[in-house]
């Protein structure tokens, strides 16, 4: 059985998915104990370590706990129902997991603060999906665990991104990622067949996908004139769909909050609160002397779209690009890394807010291209790599898969206009 991660939304086609968590008693008399049986699979549908999860729940109900990868035993002393241990779970992921602010569960954590001091410092929820920094509510004993050990949280996660892992972070990242641990972690055989089974069935729908796509990139081609560029006008946007929720970034995953990023932060929120103007945009980027730090692009772009309430990918493309042309052109100069961070900027709103409109992104791409605003430079070099920067890595995947035909046809025209 799968609930919402977020419980409160009872939308039965919510994306984020957890297992129910089930739990049997061991022992008797003084010695009684509760197994978490499926906690490896409850700490990675929630991307967060077993040891916080299973920490918080001694923590809440006042109890001793045991955490042993060689039995895989998650234990807490006491005798404790699966219905009482989700809704304790609940409270750890409203305060630890849930983004404050558009409640999303994709979220890391950010330390602020000295890590070796004995003054405990701050502990941010960096969200992916909204890229807003919210704070967790310090004072609590898990927070100041969770503070205590941020190294072993943060290797962690690096490690989960990482391919060359040494042999005790592969047993680590093991035990947080279940579904993959199929070497000595109790997979099935029934259980890989299925994974297997879905990788071939996403594997046929990426292709399904791909020749969608190329058809698509067919039928744009028909409006490319003379010179091999596409005609600049709405006509071959207007078929396009709506979809929801998104607002901005400011960096990758795993890092500290600098007192640059505090600036890009309140740049953002500055954007969103105050719906300016270009000119005046441009004026504050003068005045906190960021011109030469390219993640304002990935900042302003998602600032903008949130304060502009630019709620579908139609009107993303149709009225947004044009409207910002001459000031993105003006701050981006031609220099590719801050076209890579506007691509990121732009990569983050699909993958949140325009998530249901992606298969348009190879559209939004060529629209970026004829505007002089991406080069084709930056748009090889940026969808020929798949990364985890600005959003997961198989969300990066995914992405890139849809904008292959783009590169397909750019690769054409440079061989097409090399032969003339």
């Amino acid at each position: 059985m799968s609930l919402n991660i977020n419980r409160a939304n009872k939308d039965p086609f919510y994306r984020y998915k957890m297992p129910a968590i089930t739990a049997k008693t061991e022992g008797k008399g003084n010695g009684i104990k509760t197994n978490v049986t499926n906690l490896l699979d409850v700490s990675r549908a929630i991307n967060r370590p077993n040891e916080h999860v299973l920490k918080f729940f001694g923590f809440e109900l006042g109890a001793q706990t045991k955490l042993d990868y060689k039995t895989d035993k998650f234990l807490i002393n006491g005798v404790h129902d699966p219905a009482k241990l989700q809704n304790v779970l609940d409270i750890y992921i409203k305060k630890y997991v849930l983004c404050d602010s558009c409640l999303n569960p994709e979220t890391t954590f950010q330390f602020y603060g000295k890590a070796n001091s004995k003054k405990v410092g701050e502990i941010m929820k960096d969200c992916k999906a909204c890229g807003k920094l919210t704070q967790v509510t310090m004072g609590d004993k898990l927070s100041a665990y969770i503070w205590k050990n941020q190294d072993e949280y943060l290797n962690l996660l690096a490690s989960n991104n990482s391919e060359n892992d040494d042999s005790k972070g592969k047993h680590r990242r093991a035990a947080a990622t279940a579904s993959e641990n199929i070497q000595g972690g109790g997979v099935s055989i029934s259980d890989i067949a299925k994974q297997q089974q879905a990788n071939q069935e996403e594997d046929e729908e990426g292709l399904v996908a791909d020749e969608q796509l190329e058809k698509d990139l067919q039928n744009l081609e028909e409006e490319v004139d003379s010179d091999l560029e596409f005609a600049n006008n709405d006509d071959w946007a207007l078929d396009l769909s709506e979809d929801a929720v998104q607002k901005r970034q400011l960096l990758a995953q795993s890092q500290p909050l600098s007192e640059n990023l505090q600036i890009l932060h309140r740049l953002g929120e500055w954007i969103e609160n105050e719906d300016p103007s270009d000119v005046d945009i441009y004026k504050k980027v003068i005045s906190l002397n960021i011109l030469a730090d390219p993640k304002i692009m990935s900042v302003i772009i998602q600032a903008l779209v949130e304060s502009e309430e630019i709620t579908s990918l139609t009107e993303f493309m149709t009225t947004f690009i044009e409207e910002h042309k001459a000031i993105f052109v003006k701050l981006i100069n031609e220099r590719e890394s801050f076209e890579t961070q506007f691509l990121g900027g732009l990569e983050r709103l699909v993958a949140g807010k325009y998530y249901e409109e992606k298969q348009l992104l190879p559209k939004v791409i060529i629209q970026l291209y004829n505007l002089d605003i991406i080069s084709e430079d930056t748009i090889l070099s940026f969808y020929t790599k798949c990364s985890g920067r600005f959003v997961e890595k198989k969300t990066s995947k995914e992405l890139r898969r849809l904008v292959k035909p783009v590169i397909e046809w750019l690769k054409q025209a440079e061989e097409d206009s090399d032969e003339e």
